[in-house]
Formats: C-alpha cells, structure tokens, sequence
C-alpha cells in the first residue's frame, strides 16, 4: 500500500509541477526558438496534452489506491515503476527548465526503463488485470 500512496503523491505532483516549475524558472520551458534547444521543438500551446495525460495518470493512482478489486499485489508492483515515472515526469520538467538537451535524455531514459518494467509486469499478470473493471484497466 505504501507504493500506492506514493503514487498518488506523485501523480499529484505531476499536476501541480508544470505550474512550480513555470513559477520558479520563469517559463522559457515553453518558449519556441530558445538558445540551446533542438531543432524541432514545439510551440508552447503543444504541451497541452500533457494536462490530459497528468489526470489519466491521477485516476489510475487514485484508483489504485482505493479499490477493492482483487489484485493488490499486482497493484503494488506496478506502483514502483510507474512511480519512477512519474517522479520522472517532473525531474524533466525541471530539467528542460533548466538545461534543455543532454540532462533531459537521461531522464527519459530512466523512465523508458521503468515503462518497460511497468509494462513487463502488466503482461506477467495479464489474467489478474483481466478482472478489473473496464475503465482502469484502458488507464493503465
């Protein structure tokens, strides 16, 4: 249950990061053209979907928090990864705040690995996952 706490923890901070981090760094996050970014980099209003991505996340943690669906155990082990996921997800809205490029890779890497994990984990109890309801088995 303890993961499951830090879950929603994290995916809580997931929502609210975008809006410290903006705050504290002063927004050149989201600014086109910036000296040191990549090439391709999308206009500001692009990373709107993240918004959609951050409340999806949020009701997968809270769900997982407060059902009584069988399957705890599976629920706890997809927790680890997913929470350095999320951990990541804000990590590297500090890091292309603060350095755009090089730091950034890496903390997508980490969570390409932990994905895997999460991923590895979901296909080894595919017929617990099978039991749950429709909608948090679409959210995971």
């Amino acid at each position: 249950m303890t993961w499951r706490i830090v879950l929603v923890v994290l995916a809580v901070g997931q929502v609210v990061s975008p809006v410290l981090v903006t705050a504290l760094g002063g927004g050149e996050f989201t600014t086109s053209d910036r000296a040191g970014e990549p090439a391709i980099v999308p206009a500001g209003y692009a990373f709107s979907i993240w918004g959609l991505v951050e409340a999806l996340c949020l009701a997968y943690a809270v769900w997982a928090l407060v059902t009584r669906t069988p399957g705890q155990e599976v629920r706890d082990r997809l927790a680890r990864p997913l929470s350095v996921v999320f951990a990541g997800f804000m990590l590297w809205l500090v890091a292309a705040e603060v350095e755009p490029v090089w730091s950034t890779v890496a903390v997508f890497a980490v969570m390409v690995v932990a994905l895997l994990e999460a991923l590895s984990t979901a296909v080894r109890h595919a017929t617990d996952i099978a039991r749950w309801h429709r909608a948090p088995r679409v959210l995971l």
